[in-house]
């Protein structure tokens, strides 16, 4: 049987009071007491209830799924973008391909950097242990960073410019998991939000800088360095990633 969980009546419930509550015009010609607006949100969290209810039937019933993503909060580069699309091969697992990036002109992350482009492919094995929403996640991640070096080191390049002389290439795979609720409603529309989700890198597979093969001076050199092995082992840290699709 199919049932709603106190997580999602918990967020159901608190996203109706809200919505409920009446403006002041209406507080003072129509005054709501506690318990109609009680019984209002009761009825619309029952409604919701009938519908939502059905996230793990329709796991049951589909084959596909697609959806679109943003993360706020996303470790190297904030505010990225991307989409996913996967199989559902039972209730309780789904496997899903996502590809997530962003572009920064001016990062946060070193004062060398004048630019940095940060990518994700991921390939997914989500579970939900006999559960209607919550699920966790493992799976591999390749990554792929590209930045450009600020204007003040290249200029103290001897032996002229080259096109790729400020850009600096890393690739990696790593392992990434976390948790999050998946829900589905009764037209299809799915609605996801993954709480907590880290990626780890393994293995370097690449990296590349001609700026570190050209460059004279030891301490611009050691700033590149240490940016490259900062990149190489930070781990990809993302907060409250919201994803929006439909599933068939």
């Amino acid at each position: 049987m199919f049932r709603l969980t106190r997580s999602d009546l918990a967020i159901l419930t608190l996203t109706l009071s809200v919505l409920l509550l009446p403006t002041h015009g209406q507080a003072q010609n129509e005054p709501a007491t506690q318990e109609s607006v009680q019984e209002a949100v009761q009825e619309k969290v029952e409604d919701l209830r009938e519908s939502v209810k059905s996230t793990r039937g329709h796991r049951t019933a589909s084959e596909y799924f697609g959806l679109v993503t943003y993360a706020p909060v996303d470790f190297i580069v904030f505010h990225k973008i991307g989409a996913s699309a996967g199989l559902v091969m039972s209730p309780d697992f789904t496997w899903e391909l996502e590809y997530i990036g962003a572009t920064l002109s001016f990062p946060s992350l070193a004062d060398d950097l004048g630019g940095v482009k940060d990518r994700r492919l991921s390939l997914i094995g989500r579970r939900y242990p006999k559960s209607n929403s919550f699920n966790l996640w493992l799976g591999l991640s390749y990554m792929s960073l590209s930045a450009h070096i600020s204007n003040d080191m290249i200029n103290r390049v001897s032996g002229g410019n080259s096109p790729d002389l400020d850009l600096i290439e890393i690739n990696s795979v790593g392992l990434t998991f976390g948790f999050g609720n998946r829900w589905i409603f009764d037209n299809g529309v799915t609605f996801g939000v993954d709480w907590l989700a880290i990626t780890q890198n393994l293995s370097v597979l690449d990296r590349k800088s001609t700026f570190l093969d050209r460059a004279t001076n030891p301490q611009d050199r050691e700033s590149i360095e240490r940016v490259i092995d900062l990149i190489s082992s930070f781990p990809r840290i993302t907060l409250l990633k919201l994803q929006l699709g439909y599933i068939f």
